[in-house]
């Protein structure tokens, strides 16, 4: 039988702190350029899932006790 590294297993993170803020800008620059061009937000357009994906960016990314994590979509 073989003898297994587990460290080969462990978890290892997805996005690292510059990845995620990369991506939060990312989206808001997308939906900013939208709504320059006269979209109007609202909560069941397409750009939902990336406000949602942002949200959960920000509470990853300052932590789940900070002030800039406010869960309007997630819980």
């Amino acid at each position: 039988m073989e003898v297994v590294d587990l460290l080969f297993f462990a978890k290892k993170p997805i996005m690292d702190r510059n990845k995620i803020s990369s991506k939060i800008v990312n989206n808001e620059m997308l939906m900013r350029a939208a709504m320059t061009k006269g979209h109007m937000p609202s909560d069941n357009d397409k750009f939902q899932p990336l406000r949602v994906e942002n949200e959960i960016l920000r509470c990853l990314y300052f932590g789940e006790d900070s002030p800039f994590c406010k869960r309007y979509y997630t819980k």
